[in-house]
């Protein structure tokens, strides 16, 4: 079986917990539920195409996918990372862990978290 992609695994298409999800443009990457928020999603794995690195590919995802709660674990791309310091819409979930394997949230994400707060 194929593997979904990320919009037929937010339609529960192959979700019975994580997944590898696979773009049309090659991107790969294995998403879960998030237990820190409802609605949330992890970003555990991103692989991108040898070939298709440094185009942008993910960073695209990343802004297509904008209203989603979204946290990305563990970034250890530096050329991510200085993208995600750079872009208001994304937050250290640690500052202390900055080019240490730090993970980000987006605002949705945030948002979602901080709603859980209240309830």
């Amino acid at each position: 079986m194929n593997e979904p992609s990320f919009v037929d695994y937010l339609n529960g298409v192959g979700r019975s917990g994580g997944a590898f999800v696979t773009e049309r443009t090659g991107l790969r990457i294995y998403v879960r539920r998030s237990l820190r928020a409802k609605g949330a999603y992890d970003l555990a794995n991103v692989n991108v195409p040898e070939d298709r690195q440094k185009q942008g590919i993910f960073t695209r995802f990343l802004i297509e996918y904008a209203n989603i709660s979204l946290r990305i674990e563990n970034v250890n791309n530096t050329i991510l990372e200085k993208w995600l310091l750079r872009h208001s819409e994304w937050t250290v979930e640690d500052s202390d862990r900055i080019g240490l394997s730090a993970s980000y949230l987006n605002k949705a994400f945030v948002n979602a978290y901080r709603k859980e707060l209240v309830e």
